[in-house]
């Protein structure tokens, strides 16, 4: 009995957090976006400038980037990778959530029968809101 009550609360758990991802998908993206761009500019400027010819402020920054381990590099190169994951999620968000947009505001039933399979493959993809958004249309628009 004991087995069955924890992959319960496991699958909760998991389901839990599944929905986090997907709820807050647009913040989380769009933190790893801003974040690797820095990591990114942090790691070519510590390859591309020689210590001597850095500002002050820059220094302290820099210095430890360059000690032997040679850490710009893996900056650089990990926030290159970074930023392109990060921008392909975050971009295909933005770009979903203008399509759910467009596709949602219709005000003929025809029209928001035709584009419903689509409008809640795009809700199921962006959050639980634009989910609930469809629900209520289609209760709107007296739709089973």
């Amino acid at each position: 009995m004991k087995g069955k009550k924890r992959k319960k609360e496991l699958k909760t758990l998991w389901s839990r957090i599944r929905y986090f991802v997907r709820d807050w998908m647009h913040v989380l993206a769009g933190t790893l976006f801003a974040l690797s761009l820095i990591m990114t500019v942090l790691g070519v400027i510590g390859i591309m400038t020689p210590y001597r010819d850095l500002d002050p402020p820059l220094k302290d920054i820099i210095k430890p980037l360059q000690e032997p381990e040679r850490y710009d590099i893996c900056m650089g190169l990990g926030g290159s990778f970074l930023l392109l994951v990060s921008a392909y999620y975050f971009f295909v968000n933005l770009y979903r959530r203008w399509k759910f947009n467009r596709l949602f505001d219709i005000d003929s039933k025809a029209k928001f029968l035709g584009n419903l399979n689509e409008l809640e493959e795009l809700a199921w993809n962006l959050s639980t809101k634009h989910e609930m958004m469809v629900e209520e249309k289609k209760r709107e628009f007296k739709i089973r």
